[in-house]
């Protein structure tokens, strides 16, 4: 287990407000002792949430990994320009899930788009139209994926480290979104979904799917 070098910045924060809550109260005994535990939880808490365990990716060809820890919401499904089917995975994670983000599938990154947008409720069906996000199009052997990283009504910033162009590898770190939020998957009609809406998934190492006909 190791610490998101992205959540440093803010570790550092916490440990200086909770270092000076603890030396106010020792030069000054009568100062209540409540900031100093608060500003400890408050630093226990970043550690937690900014954690990042180490573990070998799903190893397989064909597959589409889960891009992020947490529970897959109800399944959505519209029409593509060319008449095909589009099927949406969505995973929300909460605040005690893990939020590194990986690539679901192994492509070269088309093009990364921020998006500014609102913060509602990251498990609420309009979060991902309307929400903040960062909309990653990776072109793979067997057709287009796309993950969006969607900001919710904590997370206030969502970062990727994708470029246009860039080769990645299904299992690949590639971000990290803070404090609640989700990330879809909008996947064509040539996957075989593996997972269901309820089901609890693990970035890089739940298979998500399978491309059909081994592409």
């Amino acid at each position: 287990m190791r610490i998101a070098p992205e959540g440093i910045s803010t570790i550092i924060v916490g440990l200086i407000l909770c270092l000076l809550s603890w030396i106010i109260f020792a030069q000054y005994p009568k100062v209540t002792i409540i900031p100093g535990l608060l500003f400890t939880a408050f630093l226990a808490g970043l550690l937690f949430f900014f954690r990042e365990p180490v573990f070998e990716a799903a190893a397989g060809k064909n597959l589409i990994l889960a891009p992020a820890d947490g529970k897959v919401l109800p399944f959505e499904k519209y029409q593509a320009s060319d008449g095909s089917t589009l099927t949406m995975v969505s995973v929300f994670l909460s605040i005690f899930n893990v939020h590194i983000n990986r690539s679901a599938v192994t492509g070269i990154v088309e093009v990364v788009e921020y998006k500014p947008g609102k913060f509602h409720f990251a498990f609420r069906r309009e979060a991902a139209s309307v929400n903040e996000m960062n909309k990653i199009t990776i072109e793979c052997a067997g057709g287009r994926v796309i993950m969006q990283q969607v900001a919710g009504a904590l997370a206030r910033r969502v970062i990727c480290h994708l470029g246009k162009g860039q080769s990645v590898s299904a299992g690949d770190r590639i971000g990290i979104m803070k404090f609640g939020s989700r990330m879809d998957l909008i996947l064509p009609d040539n996957i075989d979904i593996k997972v269901k809406p309820g089901d609890t998934v693990r970035a890089g190492r739940t298979i998500i799917g399978v491309w059909i006909d081994g592409q």
